[in-house]
């Protein structure tokens, strides 16, 4: 399943989304996608960190019924990695975010990578945290490795229904920045932006440097771990430290201490 940040996907994205499942994933995996009501209403939204903290308590309702609708995993649309911590306390069935899978993918891929993202400064700060808590700071480029593009969110989103290839074109130009100061892979850090880029067939650099969507690598990941998990028996997190699971009878507790359903 993946759960959508905004509010409605619409035909456009949504479309866009499950002709790359279709690309990168095996045709007996299906994709069901769920929009968070309410969630994200306009794109710069991201970038303030309160409205992050309030989405999150929907994305967490998301992934628990999920889990007992009976998916085998989640992938968020947010490369922002919203409720990720909270979400693998309270399920059992792999949770899978944007930002933290392209950081450690693009990191097999190459010795040095950045990061092409939207203009507005708080999606520029969470992304470098991003780097930071991931452990791969080393294998950022040392200059100004979390970039925004030209176009603003506002008009990113029109891009969208109207001309892509303005976000594209913008993507480009940054990812030719950061490569041209040492990043040997490129992560288009965008829910929408990487999927667009991808879409267009925008996936490398001259030189075959790599240009990664992260919801794209997110599927393919998100359908290893569950091929893992059903083959192998491979749990499909550690909870042994930081990703403790909650005991259903806390969660209980602690939801209807708080006014949730149980």
């Amino acid at each position: 399943m993946l759960a959508n940040m905004s509010e409605d996907p619409g035909p456009v994205f949504g479309g866009m989304l499950h002709r790359l499942f279709k690309k990168v994933c095996r045709e007996d995996t299906e994709l069901t996608i769920r929009s968070l009501k309410p969630g994200l209403m306009y794109l710069n939204d991201a970038a303030y960190r309160y409205e992050r903290a309030l989405h999150q308590c929907r994305y967490l309702e998301v992934v628990m019924q999920a889990q007992q609708e009976g998916f085998d995993a989640v992938v968020s649309t947010c490369s922002l990695d919203a409720g990720m911590w909270e979400a693998r306390e309270l399920v059992d069935i792999p949770v899978i975010t944007t930002g933290e899978t392209a950081v450690h993918y693009a990191s097999l891929l190459g010795a040095t990578f950045g990061v092409v993202t939207l203009k507005e400064q708080g999606v520029i700060n969470s992304w470098r945290e991003i780097v930071a808590s991931s452990g791969l700071k080393s294998k950022a480029i040392v200059n100004n490795p979390v970039r925004g593009i030209s176009v603003n969110a506002w008009d990113a989103e029109k891009a969208l229904m109207e001309d892509p290839s303005i976000v594209v074109r913008a993507c480009e130009e940054t990812a030719k920045e950061l490569a041209r100061d040492g990043a040997e892979v490129i992560i288009i850090g965008c829910g929408l932006y990487g999927p667009m880029c991808a879409d267009a067939g925008f996936v490398k650099l001259e030189g075959d440097v790599p240009v990664l969507d992260p919801i794209s690598v997110c599927f393919k990941i998100a359908e290893d771990m569950v091929i893992f998990k059903k083959s192998l028996g491979m749990p499909c997190v550690s909870r042994v430290g930081t990703h403790q699971r909650i005991p259903d009878e806390h969660i209980r507790r602690i939801r209807e201490h708080f006014g949730f359903a149980k």
